[in-house]
């Protein structure tokens, strides 16, 4: 994490979890969570509170590119993967759950 309010962008924190690059983060709709996808195939997701990883979500079958949060109910995040999964995948971040895998052909 950095504090871009500084001139020079010094790192504040680092959480270490993926094999890989990331590809995409998103923060929770409350700021408690930061979900990161990677080329590892991994959807983790980090307490910013605590600074510690939370939760590691999902089988993807690919690199964990597209991710979002629900604007009315701050535990349900959504992910997508890259060329080989081709799921949509809908999660209770509180209970580590996986809701929906849906196909969507492509």
């Amino acid at each position: 994490m950095f504090d871009v309010r500084e001139n020079f962008c010094k790192p504040i924190y680092s959480f270490a979890g993926h094999l890989q690059e990331i590809c995409g983060l998103k923060f929770s709709p409350d700021n408690k969570y930061i979900a990161s996808g990677g080329n590892d195939n991994q959807l983790l997701v980090w307490d910013i509170r605590k600074m510690k990883l939370f939760s590691c979500l999902g089988e993807h079958e690919a690199a964990v590119k597209a991710l979002t949060w629900n604007p009315k109910y701050n535990n349900i995040l959504v992910s997508g993967a890259g060329t080989s999964d081709w799921n949509l995948r809908i999660f209770d971040v509180n209970q580590s759950k996986e809701l929906i895998k849906q196909d969507t052909g492509s």
